[in-house]
């Protein structure tokens, strides 16, 4: 094995460590259906290629907000 592979799936904690916010903002965007993630039992993961893909989205819309406003984090 070459370098150091990333994971297939990041908890809320890695999440938010790799947005830069904090845990609580990375369960509201799950809560909100915002953010794609998987449950295992009472654990929330978001698989790696599911955030980029997110993220791509959310600034290819502009300022990271959704395209349906009624929809979007307020102040985010």
């Amino acid at each position: 094995m070459k370098g150091k592979e990333s994971p297939l799936a990041l908890t809320v904690k890695d999440v938010a460590h790799e947005l830069q916010v904090s845990e609580w903002q990375v369960y509201e965007l799950i809560r909100q259906g915002q953010l794609p993630h998987v449950q295992i039992g009472r654990r929330k993961i978001v698989p790696r290629k599911a955030l980029e893909q997110w993220l791509e989205r959310r600034c290819k819309n502009g300022n990271g907000e959704r395209s349906n406003p009624s929809t979007a984090t307020a102040g985010y």
